[in-house]
């Protein structure tokens, strides 16, 4: 039963799951942080049967507490906002369901944690088919580059805030916001910068916080789309950064507004362009 105690909500979405999700959950059954400070929810989106059923069978096999949520219709962003209306504690960690973390990561990621802060952990790449391991992720460059001088900067540490992962969220700087379910691709971001105002430190993590990302070369974020479909993106997502701006302009850095447009530019128009 969840009580007051719980200090952590890990949700986890999950679509056709497969054996890494096992992982992921394993990686969680092993953490140090005492099982009764932290719940588990994974949220099954798409197929429901037999996925349903096998993850209720196996659910049983860990001692913390957790819970299974079924969300429809597809997408990562009902997923992990479903996760949120039943999340109980006051943090919350977003792990995606092929990833898995170290023995230390949430004990070590509260134990820095208050409300008005993210904490970010460091962040592997390990390829799936290779196994060999990469310090050249964004995230793990973002963490190697921090300067604790500059925690207050949301455009210093812009990089941070282009993922939901990786990371320790406190539940009053989400304070009700939501991922946008019309956005496929770049939906962590658009959270992130919904939140920002919120978040007046970012610090991170000792690096044997490990947030461990299994590099997929089919997965749905490295797919080609073509320009079309790009452009639109661009264009939709950097409406939707403009009007949070303007909404909130007086708390809002221009710099670090201007830096979400010009990202957005280069994933949805020259990275894509040229991996085509």
């Amino acid at each position: 039963m969840i009580g007051m105690e719980t200090k952590i909500s890990v949700i986890i979405p999950t679509y056709l799951p497969k054996d890494y999700l096992w992982e992921c959950m394993d990686s969680l059954e092993n953490q140090t942080l005492s099982k009764d400070e932290f719940e588990v929810i994974l949220v099954l989106n798409g197929e429901r049967e037999p996925y349903e059923s096998n993850i209720r069978k196996k659910l049983h096999e860990y001692t913390f507490t957790n819970k299974l949520l079924y969300s429809t219709p597809n997408g990562v962003s009902k997923a992990r906002n479903l996760g949120l209306d039943h999340a109980q504690g006051q943090y919350i960690c977003f792990i995606d369901d092929d990833d898995w973390v170290s023995d230390n990561y949430l004990e070590e990621l509260l134990s820095r944690a208050n409300t008005n802060s993210i904490i970010a952990a460091n962040v592997i790449e390990v390829d799936e088919e290779t196994k060999e391991v990469s310090g050249k992720h964004f995230l793990s460059c973002a963490y190697k580059n921090y300067q604790p001088t500059q925690e207050a900067s949301c455009y210093a540490n812009r990089s941070f805030f282009s993922s939901a992962c990786c990371k320790i969220l406190p539940i009053d700087c989400i304070n009700g916001q939501r991922f946008d379910t019309h956005i496929k691709r770049g939906e962590d971001s658009i959270f992130m910068y919904g939140i920002s105002w919120n978040i007046k430190h970012v610090r991170i993590a000792p690096p044997s916080c490990i947030y461990y990302v299994r590099k997929r070369h089919q997965s749905a974020g490295r797919r080609n789309t073509n320009f079309i479909i790009n452009l639109y993106e661009f264009l939709s997502q950097s409406i939707k950064y403009t009007t949070m701006y303007f909404q909130h302009f007086t708390h809002r850095n221009p710099l670090f507004y201007l830096s979400r447009i010009a990202g957005t530019f280069y994933n949805k128009l020259i990275q894509k362009k040229n991996t085509l």
